[in-house]
């Protein structure tokens, strides 16, 4: 064998004992239980109730077809911390746990009321956990909600909880929070936190509110209170507010549109108001904010003093035999109307945030930097203590088009 044979053996040899060598520990996919979501709960017994819900694959199919499907279960442990539970998890599975494909974190309300910091630093220390991840405040038990958290519209466990919270983009009562956002304000020393509400539709809410008027009422609903039925047991709407690491209240629909609208994140919704043209005459607006909120904040007497001004443009998407939404005249009535209906909520939402919640969950704080010279007098204003002593002023600029596709002659 020739020196140069030789030295192309010793290669090839070389080549096939990388790329021909297993790794003795690399876990495959199938090595794994994939969590798509995160419940936790108050324990009787120990610290917390932890629970994980695991998509389960399954297939059926007869001669000639074939189908996929998927459903899932819920593990609960009580234990002393999520680390642990989720050890403990390990050993009744059989398989390790992995978070990375977790799409939800669902806290229930008295865990939330006692401070979320603990859970919050151990989840987004985890590095399985995706920053996208959301967080659900849950007015029943997270457990309950990960084991009714399934809908007929949606085969994947794993998307439901995706389109649920992707549903607040179109109708403005509910507001998407995912962790690395409620991490960063429950740091922030000029706005507050604030995370999706969810909880079980009720077989009893439709008695609940018979003697109420029937205008305005869509909006004023919170989780537990849609008058809705069907399949579907999971309801997601309003929002939760925080103060700190700690639950302090809860907004409804109405409120959350005025939030989102505050902070420009609202995309589109329907709002519906009375007529000012007939009595108990609902008129339903397709609302959407074409520019930005403009804010002001001006410290006067030790207070603050707090200005909004939100624009929006409303199509009506009402419409009956005997109304005239077609003329200038009617359409300014109807702007009017708005603005002040819409200040009014405005208003009432800012005042309740502030007096009732004492806790700023728009941001306003942040205006003050621009009023302080160094980062040094900055940190001297304590934001959480001033906020509850603020007065607003809310304006509203609403333009009205008849969104009509027939015209009176």
């Amino acid at each position: 064998m020739t020196r140069k044979k030789f030295i192309c053996l010793v290669i090839l040899f070389s080549f096939c004992s990388v790329f021909l060598t297993g790794c003795y520990d690399l876990n495959g996919i199938e090595q794994f239980s994939y969590a798509i979501a995160i419940g936790i709960d108050a324990s009787d017994i120990n610290i917390i109730k932890l629970s994980l819900q695991f998509t389960i694959p399954t297939s059926s199919g007869g001669e000639g077809t074939t189908s996929q499907s998927s459903n899932s279960t819920v593990v609960s442990v009580d234990c002393d911390s999520i680390d642990s539970g989720i050890n403990l998890i390990n050993s009744y599975v059989g398989k390790q746990v992995n978070l990375s494909h977790c799409k939800a974190i669902v806290i229930s309300e008295p865990v939330a009321v006692e401070g979320v910091s603990q859970y919050l630093y151990t989840l987004i220390n985890n590095i399985q956990i995706r920053p996208d991840c959301n967080i659900i405040i849950s007015r029943c038990n997270a457990k309950d909600f990960l084991e009714n958290s399934t809908s007929s519209f949606e085969s994947l466990p794993a998307r439901y909880y995706e389109t649920a919270i992707e549903s607040s983009q179109y109708t403005g009562l509910a507001e998407t929070t995912p962790i690395h956002k409620f991490y960063s304000y429950i740091e922030d020393d000029f706005r507050e936190a604030t995370a999706v509400l969810g909880g079980l539709l009720s077989e009893n809410n439709q008695s609940s509110i018979e003697n109420q008027p029937y205008i305005n009422l869509d909006g004023n609903y919170k989780v537990n209170e849609t008058p809705v039925s069907g399949e579907n047991k999971i309801d997601n709407m309003g929002i939760a507010i925080f103060s700190g690491d700690k639950l302090v209240g809860e907004v409804n629909g109405l409120e959350t549109i005025s939030h989102l609208l505050l902070t420009n994140k609202l995309k589109k919704c329907v709002i519906t108001i009375s007529s000012p043209f007939k009595e108990n005459r609902p008129i339903s607006l397709f609302i959407t904010s074409p520019k930005s909120t403009v804010q002001t904040v001006e410290i006067v007497n030790g207070s603050p003093y707090i200005t909004t001004e939100v624009f929006l443009e409303a199509n009506i998407l009402s419409a009956d035999n005997d109304s005239d939404y077609t003329s200038i005249g009617n359409l300014k009535i109807i702007e009017e109307y708005v603005n002040n209906y819409m200040q009014e909520q405005l208003s009432s939402f800012l005042y309740r945030t502030a007096k009732e919640f004492k806790s700023d969950v728009i941001g306003f704080g942040r205006h003050l930097r621009t009023k302080y010279l160094t980062e040094e007098k900055l940190n001297q204003i304590s934001w959480s203590t001033l906020y509850p002593n603020s007065f607003f002023s809310c304006k509203v600029h609403c333009t009205v088009g008849s969104g009509y596709v027939i015209s009176k002659d």
